[in-house]
């Protein structure tokens, strides 16, 4: 019930006129740290509180986590985004690794960013992150291949770095079967995924050094988890991701 009440509103809330929006939370803008939260944002988490979802996470619980953010994000509207996609395999330090390949629809010779998804890097998956892949896909005109790398914590770290860092090389020696450009791969995530994009990199640079590794032309990190000493404001004031 709570899953189909969070998608009914994912679905209609953004197609709501800004003014019924602004009704519907009764005219009270949200404003922290003198920034105003997006209304639609604010009216689906007013939903989700309504049906006992507080926050991004649930805590103790991965499985019940994930499943919260699939419900949460498979269905989240948006125009329909058609590009050609592939699902595949490719090996890993622990067994192949599940990925997806989406095909710009110009279908010439382009770039490819290998893309790991975030979630604290204990969820998240191919699905969730479909419709952004499917985006930068379209909207960049390259090829994206989105990494379903291995989780905490059934899987602890350094195992997500490993599959990041197999996927990428993997990516790179295989681009022009894969259609792309050789030589043009690129890695990019958000959140969790930037900071394992960042490491793939550093992990890159360090290895061609000794020239035993090819690096990524370009790092494409979205609010990437990279300082794990920082103490800011906003980390206590939006530590569950909620308002």
């Amino acid at each position: 019930m709570q899953g189909a009440a969070t998608t009914v509103g994912a679905k209609v809330i953004p197609w709501i006129p800004t003014a019924i929006r602004r009704g519907l939370v009764r005219g009270r803008s949200v404003i922290i740290d003198g920034n105003t939260l997006d209304p639609t944002l604010q009216l689906l988490l007013s939903g989700q509180r309504v049906v006992g979802i507080d926050g991004l996470a649930v805590d103790g619980d991965p499985a019940a986590a994930r499943a919260q953010l699939r419900e949460s994000l498979l269905n989240f509207p948006g125009p329909q985004i058609h590009v050609e996609v592939d699902e595949i395999t490719l090996p890993g330090p622990a067994g192949e690794i599940a990925a997806r390949h989406y095909r710009p629809a110009s279908g010439g010779v382009a770039p490819l960013l290998v893309f790991y998804h975030g979630g604290g890097w204990t969820i998240g998956d191919l699905d969730t992150h479909d419709a952004l892949c499917r985006l930068t896909c379209r909207e960049a005109g390259i090829h994206v291949l989105s990494i379903d790398y291995r989780l905490a914590p059934e899987h602890p770290a350094p195992a997500a770095v490993e599959d990041a860092y197999a996927a990428f090389k993997w990516a790179y020696e295989h681009a022009g079967e894969l259609g792309a450009a050789p030589g043009r791969v690129a890695v990019g995530g958000d959140s969790a995924g930037g900071n394992l994009a960042a490491v793939v990199c550093q992990l890159a640079r360090d290895e061609a050094q000794n020239g035993e590794s090819p690096v990524p032309v370009l790092q494409w990190l979205i609010y990437p988890r990279t300082d794990f000493t920082a103490q800011t404001r906003s980390m206590s004031l939006f530590a569950r991701a909620s308002c």
